[in-house]
């Protein structure tokens, strides 16, 4: 019962603290790019120039292209495991979101700029990296204390790294509308790039455990 929980709690605090910021640092980027250029985006830059029901149709395609892309990130993980395509998706919005937000920001009015970086750059960004970081956040915990690993690392990153985004971004884009919210959502991924790169330095140190990784 609760004196279980709390001797979990105990153990995935004292013996898998590296796992814990790992895993919470590898869902920043997954967790911004589902809760903020879909959503906040629409709000923010395109439902004033482009109307209700054009930016509604750009935050769709940006969901069906995600979908779209699952499948090529599940096969790759199968292929040459989850840390790759976990580097990969993040790797891929850090490099991409400042250039395309700052493109967007500037082509307000263009419904291709907006189909072009909500629904295909950001929608691939999203479905891509989104598709496996479950499997990544599991694995580097044993399975006795791994749901709550999960809920204390990827939960709290998409519950306030995404909850927040758009917050986040909002007071940015007040400060700098053309850079600072794509500046932000880049540095995201940059910090879930750096996360799995050291965790594989921790492993190469046997302190830590990448199980599907290959």
């Amino acid at each position: 019962g609760g004196r279980a929980r709390r001797w979990a709690a105990a153990e995935l605090l004292l013996e898998h603290p590296r796992a814990l910021l790992v895993g919470f640092g590898a869902t920043v980027a997954v967790s911004t790019m589902w809760y903020v250029p879909p959503f906040w985006t629409l709000s923010a830059l395109l439902h004033k120039s482009l109307g209700a029901r054009d930016s509604l149709l750009v935050g769709f395609s940006d969901e069906m292209v995600a979908l779209a892309f699952t499948p090529l990130a599940g096969w790759l993980a199968d292929r040459h495991g989850v840390g790759l395509v976990t580097i990969l998706g993040a790797a891929f919005f850090a490099v991409a979101a400042l250039p395309v937000y700052s493109w967007l920001s500037l082509n307000t009015h263009s419904l291709p700029a907006a189909y072009l970086s909500v629904g295909l750059v950001f929608g691939a960004a999203q479905g891509f990296a989104g598709a496996t970081i479950y499997l990544f956040c599991a694995e580097l915990f044993p399975a006795r204390v791994r749901c709550l690993g999960i809920g204390l690392s990827y939960n709290i990153a998409v519950s306030y790294i995404g909850g927040f985004g758009s917050s986040i971004s909002e007071a940015l884009f007040r400060a700098s509308p053309h850079v600072a919210p794509g500046a932000y959502w880049s540095s995201v991924g940059l910090v879930s790039v750096l996360s799995v790169l050291l965790g594989l330095h921790w492993e190469r140190r046997g302190l830590m455990s990448l199980t599907h990784r290959r």
